[in-house]
């Protein structure tokens, strides 16, 4: 449907009309947007494990399962979980810029160190 627009908006003429992607992608995302699920990865050849320090003692255990909707702005599609727990996988370029001691946030998570 979103293709369909895009190609509407152009309108029928003879002459070669120039858009940009960004309209497309716009009109895409107000497409998909309210009714995609919301669900975390990395690429797995890239993935680096990182410790995180103070997990254990801000939540007493060492791993756990947290409850969130599986969409932010749409408590109506549902829940899905979101494991927790002291080691996490982040890409390797984000994982390259942490250096022992700082503190990063974590989506739905918080900050942590």
């Amino acid at each position: 449907a979103a293709l369909r627009k895009f190609i509407n908006a152009q309108g029928a003429s003879r002459n070669v009309v120039l858009q940009e992607w960004d309209k497309f992608w716009a009109m895409n995302k107000d497409e998909f947007d309210p009714i995609a699920p919301r669900f975390m990865g990395i690429a797995q050849n890239n993935a680096t494990k990182v410790t995180v320090t103070n997990y254990a003692e801000a939540n007493g255990c060492a791993a756990s399962v947290k409850v969130v909707d599986a969409h932010p702005g749409n408590p109506e599609m549902g829940k899905r979980p979101l494991r927790l727990g002291a080691n996490v996988l982040l890409e390797g370029e984000d994982a390259a810029t942490c250096e022992v001691g700082d503190k990063i946030i974590l989506l739905m998570w918080g900050v942590h160190e």
